[in-house]
C-alpha cells in the first residue's frame, strides 16, 4: 500500500517526500514547504535568482514597472521592489549589483 499525502493524495512508493515523519506528494510538499517567490508568490523549487534577501523565479526577477530583465545584473531597489534604471525614483537610489557580483566588488 502506498503512503498517502495528508491531503489524501496517494503517493507512489518512490514518489513522496517526508517531512516531520509524514509523507507528502511532491506537489503538496512544494506548495507547503518551498520558499515563495516575492514576484508571483509561487513556490521556488529549482532555478532561482537570490536577490534582496529573497529567492525569485528568473522570470519574475525583472523591473516591477516595465517587466524588463536586468541583463547587466544591476538593478535598483525601490520600496522593496527591483526596478531598472529608467524606473528608479528621483532622487536616485544606489544601484544594487546583481547576484553574480563578488562581495568584494559590492563594497566598492
Amino acid at each position: 500500500m502506498s503512503p498517502r499525502c495528508p491531503h489524501d493524495v496517494p503517493t507512489a512508493p518512490a514518489g513522496f517526500v517526508e517531512q516531520d515523519g509524514r509523507p507528502f506528494c511532491p506537489r503538496d510538499f512544494s506548495l507547503l514547504f518551498s520558499p515563495r517567490c516575492p514576484g508571483c508568490s509561487g513556490p521556488v523549487v529549482t532555478e532561482f535568482v537570490a536577490a534582496m534577501g529573497e529567492l525569485w523565479h528568473p522570470r519574475c526577477f525583472v523591473c516591477q514597472v516595465c517587466s524588463s530583465p536586468f541583463p547587466s545584473g544591476t538593478f535598483f531597489e525601490d520600496n522593496g521592489r527591483p526596478v531598472c534604471e529608467r524606473h528608479r525614483r528621483v532622487p536616485p537610489v544606489s544601484p544594487v549589483p546583481g547576484p553574480g557580483v563578488p562581495t568584494a566588488e559590492r563594497a566598492q
